[in-house]
């Protein structure tokens, strides 16, 4: 678990390159100030929570990476793609890795009952594929939300860039909904994959290795 200076001194530093990126945008004119703004907002949501959610510092430093690498497309970044690989798959899939490690480093933390029995077996461990399902199951639910934005930017507003406007990373032919409908299953099928990279990784890294399966 952080400590309170750790915890405030990355907050302060990754909350300084999104003020950067939104003063930037600003400047620019960029559609992109919306998402920059928005990542300080999430930064800051997620150094308030981040006590309650007893976060370490590599999964504090993991979800400022994801947010960068979403942020770069200020640069045009998401026209970037080999083959079927475009950078938004790199986007939505290290963000779903990030956020199912995340959530399940969560859950095993609230619903660990080590300090009530002392026993080997807890309730993740006789139900993981239950409670493993459940963490990909929230990023899934997450990401498809974040769809449901980028889908509504797409009916209602103008070509651009960043979530909110149909642009680079969106779709081969942006304002036709075939091509769109395939981006956005791409995006979700992405979506899971990350999802379950993370589950797995901090299932075998991290669960696995904890002090309470000693009891």
């Amino acid at each position: 678990m952080l400590k309170k200076k750790q915890r405030l001194t990355i907050y302060l530093f990754s909350l300084a390159i999104y003020f950067l990126f939104t003063l930037y945008n600003f400047l620019a004119s960029s559609d992109w100030l919306f998402d920059s703004t928005l990542s300080m907002a999430l930064i800051t949501a997620v150094f308030m929570i981040s006590r309650w959610i007893k976060l370490d510092k590599f999964e504090f430093m993991m979800i400022n990476l994801a947010l960068i690498i979403h942020n770069l497309g200020t640069f045009d970044f998401y026209e970037w793609h080999w083959w079927i690989i475009q950078y938004d798959h790199v986007v939505h899939f290290a963000a779903s890795a990030v956020s199912a490690y995340i959530i399940f480093d969560f859950l095993a933390r609230k619903l660990h009952i080590k300090e009530k029995q002392r026993r080997k077996h807890t309730v993740i461990d006789e139900n993981k594929a239950i409670f493993i399902t459940l963490a990909i199951s929230i990023v899934v639910l997450l990401g498809t939300a974040i769809e449901l934005i980028e889908f509504a930017g797409f009916t209602y507003l103008r070509e651009g860039g960043g979530i909110l406007f149909p642009g680079s990373g969106d779709s081969v032919k942006i304002g036709d909904p075939t091509y769109q409908y395939i981006d956005t299953m791409s995006d979700i099928i992405t979506n899971v994959l990350g999802s379950i990279s993370g589950v797995l990784y901090y299932y075998f890294t991290q669960y696995k290795r904890k002090p309470w399966l000693k009891y």
